[in-house]
């Protein structure tokens, strides 16, 4: 659920967690997290509880003193959450969606935060109206969440469902697929899950160096597993019922495998599913194995970011003019700069011998969207037709037989995905869908 969390909540956590091991605490307790969360300086939380009269300081050290019950001799390495603590961040989900928002930012985790029996404590000790300061955070967060949306909306226009068949057609998978299937037909249980697909990367050695070690290997991961009881049922062909935990890892392994620019499925973007999934019995043994798993997630992701693939530029790009813009919503339009400021690639090509220039769909994005407030600048998620076009570009690539998403496959898709806010900003600086397909399509010959 990490990929929910926005930044500035993240660095909230990272703080509680610092403050927790400064003080000589074994696990991170609300009281921890309520002084992350006052350490930001920006932000809806901070203005709220600085027009409030909350004094930071003061407020601070008395918390610091609720905590002396918590003091121990020894500090953990990685600072665990108490049950609280993940109570409290499961609930600000709940909350974030109840709002109206996408995402999880420290508004969310104060509002659930300040139901804990100790937090509320502290703030009727300093005659604070804790339920006043709820009510303005509410108002505002509501009022903003209304004035976030983007113009191709955040909710995916229809669900994306893999075929589990359909893995077998994948070149590195099926091997994979094929040996899970027969762990699964040597035990006791009814469907194909997590765990028997870690056990296959495992045994094969498939992710190289990454996981070698003495925490994750394929003997410890078993003794994590071997708790596991009995699921017996049947079973036909490749026609196989998965675990829900199995369909997620694997919907959210074909994001990644877009989001990295690969047109395979690999077993590097299943560990991702795993480990992004954050429940399930992989996950949970690996990290009985191997508490960091944010490092691992790390270790796996970061040799394919240093490969540089095309979309992971234009990606990264697209990121940085959201928030030059001060956006958190990262459309078709932003994609589209990427693909221009990427600069090498065909569709940048194509686009500058059609008089595209970068500052001229700066222009038109800029007069369609405006500009955004500086609480949104770092919060960047993708809209509904920003996935869409990303699957689209993924299937373009397929089409080409090429092992890689290109900048001329996302082109193709946004001239495809004709009423999405890329294609408006193209066709407002004059050029249309035929211009550009013929453009790609001579540029693909000559290669």
């Amino acid at each position: 659920m990490l990929e929910r969390f926005t930044e500035k909540s993240i660095n909230a956590m990272v703080t509680s967690q610092d403050i927790a091991k400064t003080l000589e605490h074994d696990k991170l307790y609300p009281l921890h997290l309520l002084l992350g969360l006052i350490d930001l300086k920006t932000g809806i939380l901070a203005r709220v509880l600085k027009v409030t009269g909350v004094n930071s300081e003061i407020f601070s050290e008395d918390v610091k003193i609720s905590l002396k019950k918590y003091h121990t001799d020894s500090i953990p390495e990685i600072m665990p959450f108490s049950k609280q603590v993940r109570d409290i961040l499961d609930g600000s989900w709940t909350v974030s969606k109840a709002m109206g928002a996408n995402y999880i930012g420290p508004e969310h985790i104060f509002l659930v935060l300040t139901e804990d029996q100790d937090i509320l404590k502290v703030f009727e000790n300093h005659d604070i109206d804790i339920q006043k300061i709820k009510a303005t955070l509410r108002r505002i967060v509501e009022k903003k969440t209304q004035h976030l949306k983007h113009p191709e909306g955040t909710k995916p226009e229809k669900e994306t469902y893999f075929s589990i068949p359909g893995l077998f057609n994948e070149p590195e998978i099926a091997d994979i697929m094929n040996c899970a299937i027969k762990k699964l037909s040597e035990s006791n249980l009814e469907a194909l899950g997590t765990e028997q697909v870690l056990q296959v990367i495992l045994e094969k050695n498939l992710l190289g160096e990454i996981l070698i070690g003495d925490e994750i290997t394929y003997d410890a991961v078993n003794g994590e597993l071997s708790h596991i009881s009995s699921r017996k049922s049947e079973f036909v062909d490749k026609n196989i019922f998965c675990t829900p935990k199995l369909y997620n890892v694997i919907n959210r392994a074909y994001e990644y495998s877009k989001e990295l620019g690969s047109t395979e499925l690999l077993p590097e973007h299943i560990m991702l599913g795993i480990l992004d999934e954050k429940s399930g019995l992989a996950y949970t043994a690996i990290k009985n194995l191997y508490p960091n798993t944010d490092d691992l997630f790390d270790k796996i992701i970061k040799p394919i970011e240093k490969q540089k693939p095309t979309t992971f530029t234009i990606l990264s790009l697209a990121r940085e003019e959201a928030r030059r813009l001060a956006h958190q919503m990262l459309g078709t339009e932003l994609i589209l700069f990427g693909v221009l400021a990427e600069g090498s690639g065909i569709g940048a090509v194509v686009l500058s011998e059609l008089g595209i220039k970068i500052k001229d769909v700066r222009f038109e994005i800029e007069k369609i969207l405006g500009f955004g407030s500086e609480y949104e600048a770092n919060e960047i998620y993708y809209t509904a037709r920003a996935k869409r076009l990303l699957e689209m570009a993924w299937i373009e690539a397929k089409k080409y037989k090429k092992p890689r998403i290109e900048s001329e496959h996302i082109l193709l898709a946004i001239i495809k995905l004709k009423d999405c806010i890329a294609m408006k900003v193209l066709t407002n600086l004059g050029v249309d869908a035929i211009e550009i397909r013929q453009g790609i399509l001579s540029k693909i010959e000559q290669e």
